[in-house]
C-alpha cells in the first residue's frame, strides 16, 4: 500500500470519526435536552425588538398551544428552531429563520415540528394572540425553570436569572438579577407576584434607577387598574416618596405569564427610601455569615400596657437614631422585629435585624410621636410629624377607602439626626377603590371612610377604641384637619380630575390588547376575578372613582349637610346621606334581605325604622 493511499485512508478514518463523535455530542446533547423541555419548545417565535429573545407557545392541554406574541404585526416574527428541522403552521412550512405570515389572531391552526427528515415530534394545534403599546419584560432564570419559586411559600427561595426590558420603541436594558415570590394573600392566586433584586441600580421602562422592583399580578382586581391608579395619584399630587410603575407583559423563560405592573420596591436598601441604610451598617458590625445566625428575642414591658418589643443579638453603630422603615401590622408575627404601642402593632421593616438598642430606642421614639397624636403628653405632633408627607397619605387612603389603612402595608420612615417621621410610600389598594362591591358599596362610596375604620376596630389588650394614627391626626388636630381639606381642593381635585377625564382612559386602551392575552393566559375557572369580565370591572372602578370623588367634594364643602347612618348588620360602616336625598343604593346582605334598620336619632325616622332605596333621610 502506497504512503499516498495509507494517509488517505488515516484521514478518512479520522473524518468519520470526528463526524461520529460530534454526532454523539449533538444526539446526546438533544436527548438530555428532551428529558427537561417539552418538545414545543423547540420552536421560538422571535419579534423584531433588538434583542433576538425568543417567545415559546404555552402548553394549555395534551394537544393545544397558545403563542401569546409582544408585538401587533405576524409578519414581523421570526421563527427559529433548535433540534428540528421545519414546523407547520396552518398551511405553511417554517425553517429557521423564517419570517412568519398571514396569521390570523385567535384561529386554531394546525401545528406540526418535524425532525430529520419527516418524523413528527409534535402534532396538534396553535392559536396566536398579538398585543401592542405595552412594554416587555423578559426574565430568564440560570436553572430553565421557575417550579422552586412557585412552590416556595415563604419567598426563601431564589432564582439567578437575566432580564430583558423591552420598551414600546423597542430600547433595551439588560442585565443580571434575582428573583423570588411575594405577597401573602396574593401569593395564593394561580398567577404569582415577584420581587426582582437587580445586580445594581437600573432604571426600567424610563423610572428611577433602583435596584430592587416588585412584579404585582392584580391577580385579585379584574380591572388591574386598582393598584396602577393609587401609585399614579401618589406620584401625581408629589408625595415626598412614592412607587412608580408600567404595565409590562412578563415572559419567564420564554413562557407567558401575564400582564403585570412592575412597581419600585419599598425599601431602604436597594429601594426608594431616602435614609441611612442602618441595617448595612449593622451587618457590617457584626459581620454575620447569613441570616439564620440571627436570633429574635422578644421583651415585654412589666407595666401592664401589653407594650413590647423583639429585637436581634448583635452590636449596635454609634449612632441608631436611622435610618428605620417601620410598617403597621394587624397581626403578631415572628419575623421582621416588631413592637406594640397603645393604639398599633409595629413591623421593623428595616432594618431586618435591629439590635435591642435599635428597638428600644425607635419603640420609645414612636410612643412618644403617638402620645403626642392622641394629646397624652405635653408636646406637639408637629414637632414630629412631618405634615405633608402625613396630610397626603390620609387623602389618598380617604379618598380611596382602603380596608388596610394603619392596618397592612401603612409605611412610614425616619431618617438618622431627625425627629421628624415621615410617611409613605402608599402601598397595596387590592381591597380598597370599592372593594366588596356587592355587600357594601354605599359604605365605600357614601362615607368618611377612615372614622368608619376606626369605629370599627377595637384595641387588642384592653378594649379601647383604636383610631389609627391618621384617624387620630385628622379628628383630634384642628389644624391638620384644615390643612388636609385644603389640600384636596388646591392639589388632590386637580390630579383626581387628569387621571379620571385622561389618564385612566388612556391606559385602558393602551392595555387592553395586553388584557385581552391575560384574560386568555387565566380564564375564569381558575382565577375568579376575571368572572365579570375587564370592560365590566373597568367600567364599575370608574363610576366607584368618580362617585366617592363627588361625594368628597361635596361633603368638605358642606358638611352639615349630612346625615350620618348606621345600619343593623353592618354596624361598623357610616354612610353619610344628605339631608332630604335617599341612600340610592342598599347594600346586599348576607342573608339576601335588602332591607335595613337605621339606628341613628336626630332625623324624622326613629331608630329601628326599616329603610328601603328610596326612603328619605330628613333632619328634625
Amino acid at each position: 500500500m502506497s504512503i499516498r493511499l495509507r494517509r488517505f485512508l488515516l484521514l478518512s478514518i479520522s473524518a468519520i470519526t470526528l463526524v461520529a463523535f460530534i454526532l454523539y455530542i449533538r444526539t446526546s446533547t438533544r436527548i438530555k435536552w428532551f428529558e427537561s423541555n417539552d418538545p414545543h419548545r423547540m420552536v421560538t417565535f422571535v419579534t423584531e425588538s433588538g434583542t433576538g429573545h425568543g417567545i415559546h407557545a404555552n402548553h394549555d392541554d395534551d394537544f393545544h398551544y397558545t403563542a401569546y406574541i409582544a408585538s401587533e404585526y405576524s409578519n414581523e416574527v421570526t421563527v427559529s428552531l433548535k433540534y428540528a428541522d421545519s414546523v407547520q403552521i396552518g398551511d405553511n412550512v417554517y425553517h429557521s429563520g423564517d419570517k412568519l405570515k398571514d396569521i390570523s389572531p385567535e384561529t386554531d391552526l394546525v401545528f406540526r415540528v418535524f425532525n430529520y427528515p419527516d418524523e413528527v415530534l409534535v402534532f396538534g394545534s396553535i392559536s396566536f394572540l398579538f398585543t401592542e403599546i405595552t412594554p416587555s419584560l423578559y426574565i430568564d432564570t440560570v436553572s430553565g425553570s421557575m417550579a422552586e419559586v412557585d412552590s416556595d411559600a415563604f419567598h426563601n427561595y431564589t432564582e439567578s436569572a437575566s432580564y430583558y426590558a423591552v420598551d414600546t420603541d423597542y430600547s433595551v436594558s439588560n442585565g443580571k438579577c434575582e428573583i423570588r415570590g411575594r405577597g401573602n394573600t396574593t401569593w395564593s392566586g394561580v398567577k404569582k407576584p415577584y420581587n426582582i433584586n437587580c445586580q445594581r441600580d437600573v432604571s426600567l421602562f424610563g423610572m428611577d434607577a433602583q435596584q430592587k422592583w416588585c412584579l404585582l399580578a392584580n391577580c385579585f382586581d379584574g380591572s388591574e387598574l386598582k393598584n396602577w391608579f393609587a401609585l399614579n395619584l401618589a406620584k401625581g399630587i408629589n408625595m415626598s416618596v412614592y412607587c412608580d410603575c408600567e404595565f409590562v407583559n412578563l415572559y419567564l423563560n420564554g413562557e407567558y405569564a401575564g400582564l403585570y405592573l412592575l412597581a419600585q420596591s419599598i425599601d431602604i436598601s436597594g429601594g426608594n427610601i431616602p435614609v441611612t441604610d442602618l441595617g448595612k451598617l449593622n451587618n457590617r458590625i457584626n459581620k454575620y455569615p447569613s441570616d439564620a445566625s440571627y436570633s429574635m428575642v422578644r421583651h415585654d414591658h412589666t407595666d401592664g400596657s401589653g407594650r413590647y418589643i423583639s429585637y436581634y443579638e448583635g452590636a449596635s453603630p454609634d449612632d441608631i437614631s436611622g435610618g428605620y422603615l417601620l410598617e403597621f401590622f394587624d397581626l403578631p408575627v415572628d419575623t421582621p422585629a416588631q413592637f406594640a404601642t397603645d393604639h398599633a402593632l409595629i413591623n421593623i421593616d428595616s432594618p431586618r435585624f435591629p439590635t435591642k438598642e435599635e428597638s428600644l430606642y425607635i419603640s420609645d421614639f414612636i410612643n412618644l410621636v403617638e402620645d403626642t397624636i392622641y394629646k397624652t403628653s405635653g408636646n406637639t405632633y408637629m414637632n414630629y410629624i412631618d405634615t405633608d408627607s402625613w396630610t397626603d397619605t390620609y387623602l389618598i387612603q380617604e379618598y380611596l377607602a382602603n380596608e388596610d389603612t394603619d392596618r397592612y402595608s401603612s409605611y412610614m420612615y425616619k431618617d438618622r439626626n431627625s425627629d421628624l417621621i415621615l410617611s409613605g410610600p402608599v402601598w397595596d389598594f387590592d381591597n380598597g377603590l370599592g372593594a366588596d362591591r356587592y355587600r357594601r358599596r354605599p359604605f365605600t362610596v357614601q362615607t368618611l371612610w377612615l372614622k368608619s375604620r376606626a369605629d370599627s376596630l377595637s384595641d387588642y389588650t384592653n378594649g379601647k377604641i383604636r383610631g389609627g394614627w391618621l384617624w387620630g391626626l385628622f379628628n383630634l388636630h384642628k389644624d391638620f384637619g384644615d390643612e388636609t381639606i385644603n389640600k384636596y381642593f388646591n392639589v388632590m381635585l386637580p390630579v383626581l380630575d387628569k387621571l379620571l377625564d385622561e389618564d385612566m382612559p388612556d391606559i385602558h386602551d393602551q392595555i387592553l390588547s395586553s388584557v385581552h392575552m391575560d384574560y386568555i393566559r387565566y380564564p375564569a375557572d381558575i382565577c375568579s376575578d376575571h368572572v365579570n369580565g375587564f370592560e365590566d370591572d373597568y367600567e364599575y372602578l370608574y363610576e366607584w372613582l368618580i362617585s366617592r370623588r363627588d361625594f368628597l367634594t361635596d361633603y368638605y364643602k358642606n358638611p352639615n349637610d349630612y346625615i350620618c347612618a348606621t345600619f343593623d348588620g353592618l354596624e361598623l360602616y357610616h354612610c353619610m346621606i344628605r339631608n332630604g336625598d335617599t341612600i340610592k343604593e342598599l347594600p346586599i346582605d348576607i342573608d339576601g334581605n335588602n332591607t335595613w334598620i337605621y339606628e341613628e336619632t336626630g332625623v324624622c325616622l326613629k331608630e329601628g325604622d326599616a329603610i328601603h332605596s328610596d326612603t328619605r333621610f330628613i333632619h328634625d
